[in-house]
């Protein structure tokens, strides 16, 4: 029935949009970071609204706050290590791989700023960071959703110009949802 109040959701940054599904409650906060979720949020809290969850965080903590650290590797794999382990104490868990970084020429816009900056550290560095936290997810044990980075990335991120939507965005184009499908 569409008037029932579903038990699934999608729990996320602005990037949740990307994951959602018919069925799903779309719970997102534009600029939320994994890092304040994970101090905001309990496990018991979502398990007494959802009994089953997708959550997608952390193309903001990649993009802004990991290579700020004062060593980002071990930052990721603690920040990961909490998600992880925080997602296991949910009845059904549904992970999201962070995006590729795209090339560093990509307009941000205004409000996707960061201290005024639209990133920190170079590409290079945040996707061997990016690829940290990928590994801790899909050896999770848990569902993951996965990018086909053999599609999308390439040597200098300009592929993922073509996978994001069009001018200034951080965002997927609609056409590479993975259940497009189920919304068209």
């Amino acid at each position: 029935d569409y008037g029932k109040r579903t038990r699934k959701a999608v729990i996320s940054d602005s990037h949740g949009l990307s994951v959602w599904r018919p069925g799903y409650t779309l719970d997102f906060t534009p600029g939320r970071t994994l890092h304040g979720f994970l101090k905001r949020v309990t496990p018991e809290q979502i398990n007494d609204k959802y009994d089953e969850v997708t959550l997608y965080f952390a193309n903001i903590d990649l993009r802004f706050h990991l290579m700020r650290q004062e060593d980002p590797i071990a930052a990721t794999i603690s920040l990961f290590t909490k998600y992880v382990d925080f997602a296991k104490q949910l009845k059904d868990c549904t992970l999201v791989e962070l995006l590729p970084v795209e090339h560093e020429s990509r307009k941000i816009p205004g409000t996707g700023l960061y201290k005024k900056q639209p990133f920190f550290g170079t590409r290079e560095e945040r996707m061997r960071l990016r690829k940290v936290a990928n590994k801790i997810i899909n050896e999770s044990g848990l569902k993951v959703i996965q990018w086909p980075d053999e599609q999308w990335v390439d040597e200098d991120g300009t592929k993922m110009l073509d996978i994001l939507e069009q001018k200034s965005s951080v965002h997927l184009r609609p056409r590479n949802y993975p259940f497009i499908h189920e919304i068209i």
